[in-house]
């Protein structure tokens, strides 16, 4: 996490933009090197001030509209799941009430953690969001410490008596589909929340969120370092798998698996990890 999402995904956007309208530009997209060759610097949102009266209202706007969620019903999903308290709150409607529950969590961790880092907000507004992280982050991590799925896991979609908390992947895995039934994009819902956890740790510094996402992410290796896929059921299975080891936007390694190998891959001699 010693680079920035948010300034990577500007980066890429800022790239992009130019690669539409350049000639010199004909792909879509740029490596870090060609930007950087292009004279084409990344920058933190907290570097843009706004200075335009109807941009300035409509900020204030989303941020009082931001603030005017309750976290006790935005962790309703996930405390039920967990088991724990939910102070007496109930899910949002819509979609947190359904298979997808969850992701809208995400989108709002994204959401306040892209308007703490706005330079024109005013104290009280900066200590109101910061507080909703932290609170969000705290939240989830009780939940995680007691997750009814394997370790690391936060989960806030409901799932019927006699299955489990994670049976939404399980569905998915054995080909089954159904979004009112079965599964409805569980992978994307977990996405979002990985982004928004990783969001709030790079606005803030705030510790915890580094650990919520860090075991987030063991729980995420553990589900897909193995895939059954039924002996074969759909016809999909490839001749061989490429691995790829990266750190940050350098390939560190790669290896090959295959039937001959019996899905089996190692890769050694990658450098011991620097945490600065």
């Amino acid at each position: 996490m010693n680079k920035s999402f948010l300034r990577r995904m500007m980066s890429f956007g800022l790239s992009a933009a130019i690669a539409v309208g350049a000639t010199a530009f004909p792909q879509f997209g740029q490596t870090a090197v060609q930007a950087a060759d292009a004279g084409i610097q990344d920058f933190s949102i907290g570097d843009v001030t706004m200075l335009d009266e109807y941009s300035v209202n409509a900020f204030n706007k989303e941020v009082e509209y931001l603030l005017s969620f309750d976290t006790n019903k935005l962790l309703a999903g996930f405390r039920q799941n967990a088991g724990l308290n939910t102070y007496g709150a109930t899910r949002y409607g819509g979609w947190e009430n359904t298979n997808i529950a969850g992701h809208t969590v995400g989108h709002y961790m994204t959401a306040i953690a892209l308007a703490y880092q706005n330079p024109s907000l005013t104290d009280k507004q900066r200590s109101d969001l910061y507080k909703r992280m932290t609170t969000l982050v705290d939240g989830l991590r009780e939940c995680q410490k007691n997750s009814k799925g394997k370790p690391g896991l936060i989960w806030a979609p409901s799932h019927p008596n006699g299955t489990g908390v994670e049976v939404q992947f399980d569905n998915v895995e054995a080909g089954k589909s159904n979004i009112i039934s079965e599964a409805w994009v569980p992978w994307y819902t977990m996405h979002k929340l990985m982004a928004g956890i990783v969001d709030i740790y790079n606005a803030t510094g705030y510790a915890p969120a580094k650990d919520l996402g860090s075991d987030l992410g063991d729980w995420v290796y553990n589900r897909c370092k193995t895939w059954n896929d039924q002996n074969d059921r759909f016809g999909l299975r490839p001749d061989e798998i490429t691995i790829e080891i990266h750190f940050g936007d350098r390939l560190m390694n790669t290896a090959r698996a295959t039937a001959e190998t019996g899905w089996r891959w190692r890769i050694e001699g990658l450098p011991k990890y620097d945490a600065s």
